[in-house]
């Protein structure tokens, strides 16, 4: 197979001048052309009498078309910041150094689930430029949108994938722990003296008032997941309420402030997401609740940076395109051609009624966890809905000219979305939560387990799903926002069919999913 869609990791330390799209290629001179889509039919599943491995090929060969031929893009997507603040640099380049057992190589893969780079540095951080010239290290969008899976004993990513390794809260917790460390001190880190006394001030405000506005509040049953241990997992919209709504508005008032409609009733964790295919999708979020492309993106800016003075408008713009037709990544292994040909009747039967409408299916109907889409109140989309609009930092813009409804819709019956399925193999685990390990445990309810492992880059082939049981760390679903249940009945998800006593019709299908 062509090498692009699962890249060595050594292939992503890239050069600022030069994107090294293949491990060995050559420098070509980037391409600012606007992003150029692909034909249907090289993104087709089989034609008639063709094999998987052909299939695949072919698939494979369009998904590396469509990375090369959008080159500034995907240059911006893996490496731009997306933002204009971050961590100094100067305090950064120190942390494996003066905090090993918090930032060298093995904490960064064993703690955070990072990929360390040659410098020592995790390759998830990249370098930015304020516009006076100082140096920080931020998130970019490959960041949380690049998976990881091992093929034939090469540990590769998968570019657009959500993240199956990071723990973003971890992440946050790190740095609390790392400022109220002794250790953090003029002393230990000469170069960033001047930035600790006020880096440590913010650090330390926002991990206080998350744990005091959502650990009091949604997590009050098990505060400690506010400081990671489920890798892939993150409450955005929560984080999202508090720092940019709850805080202000209770710094405002005096004595304090009445904040609980801001505030949501219950833990919100939900899965990063896949960004392929946006542009065949007119809902975005678990929920469906922003159908503004423009804004999906600036969204997540904004999510990151926490103000919508630092969002990098210009690189929203420019990979809105670019993520409207990018292509699902190919399924890396075998798959038994005749059983997959079986499988797409027992698909159309069961699932494509929802999945290819996008149907937004109530709470009540589908039974999963509801944390995450009873997280924005009334006022709290308010309050949203004019930080997504005062990001949208170019009023001719045609993405910007767009109605509330369609920056962040009012749910008056909050559900979920019933996702498209391309690239379903690479979007475990399953449900919003994340909180059903392969698609084999969510189409045999009965199967699913209480507590699995997330984090592996392993994958069980037999299942569809990365390995559970060993290779990460262990995550109950009795906790706060992870509940495995829902998405259950056969009568309503499945078609009628009961998997569990239906063997060949659940390989068959499983092996159909594989190919989407």
């Amino acid at each position: 197979m062509a090498e692009l869609a699962y890249i060595p990791k050594a292939a992503h330390h890239v050069a600022r001048a030069c994107f090294v799209v293949i491990a060995a290629a050559s420098c070509k001179a980037i391409d600012s052309s606007p992003a150029k889509s692909l034909d249907a039919n090289e993104l087709s599943t089989a034609a008639v009498g063709e094999t998987w491995p052909k299939e695949q090929q072919r698939r494979q060969d369009a998904f590396v078309r469509y990375l090369e031929e959008n080159r500034t893009q995907y240059e911006a997507f893996q490496i731009a910041p997306v933002g204009t603040r971050g961590i100094p640099a100067a305090l950064f380049r120190e942390l494996p150094k003066v905090f090993p057992d918090l930032w060298g190589p093995a904490a960064l893969r064993d703690k955070l689930g990072m990929h360390p780079g040659p410098d020592g540095l995790p390759r998830e951080l990249r370098l930015g430029h304020t516009s006076t010239g100082e140096e920080y290290f931020s998130f970019s969008c490959a960041t949380c949108h690049t998976g990881v899976v091992r093929i034939a004993g090469v540990e590769s990513d998968i570019p657009g994938a959500p993240s199956n390794t990071l723990d973003l809260h971890g992440y946050r917790h790190q740095w609390y722990l790392t400022v109220t460390d002794p250790r953090f001190s003029a002393a230990n880190l000469p170069e960033a003296a001047p930035l600790l006394e006020a880096f440590k001030t913010s650090v330390v405000a926002t991990e206080e008032s998350v744990h005091h506005w959502l650990g009091n509040g949604g997590y009050v049953d098990d505060p400690k997941l506010l400081e990671g241990g489920v890798p892939g997992v993150q409450d955005a919209f929560g984080l999202t309420v508090v720092n940019m709504l709850v805080r202000p508005a209770a710094a405002a008032a005096s004595p304090a402030s009445d904040v609980s409609s801001l505030l949501p009733s219950k833990a919100s964790l939900a899965d990063i997401m896949s960004v392929w295919q946006q542009g065949q999708r007119h809902l975005s979020q678990w929920d469906g609740s922003i159908s503004a492309r423009l804004i999906r993106n600036l969204g997540a800016e904004l999510g990151v940076m926490g103000n919508p003075q630092y969002v990098d408008f210009a690189n929203a713009r420019l990979l809105t395109p670019f993520v409207a037709g990018w292509p699902a990544p190919v399924y890396p292994f075998a798959v038994d051609r005749a059983k997959a040909t079986a499988g797409e009747a027992i698909f159309t039967q069961s699932c494509r009624g929802c999945h290819d409408q996008e149907a937004l299916l109530p709470v009540g109907a589908i039974g999963t966890d509801p944390g995450r889409a009873l997280v924005v109140t009334p006022a709290a989309r308010t309050g949203l809905i004019k930080a997504l609009k005062a990001s949208c930092l170019d009023p001719a813009e045609p993405g910007c000219q767009v109605t509330d409804d369609e920056v962040l819709a009012n749910r008056s019956a909050p559900g979920y979305v019933a996702l498209p399925l391309a690239g379903i193999w690479a979007r475990a685990p399953y449900l919003h939560n994340g909180s059903v390990p392969t698609l084999f445990h969510l189409l045999v309810p009965g199967s699913r387990p209480a507590v699995f492992q997330r984090g592996s880059a392993d994958y069980d082939q037999d299942k569809v799903g990365f390995v559970w049981t060993t290779g990460g760390k262990d995550v109950s679903t009795h906790r706060p926002g992870l509940a495995n249940s829902g998405h259950a009945d056969p009568s309503v998800f499945f078609g009628g069919h009961d998997f569990a006593s239906e063997p060949a019709k659940l390989e068959a299908l499983l092996e159909y999913l594989k190919t989407l």
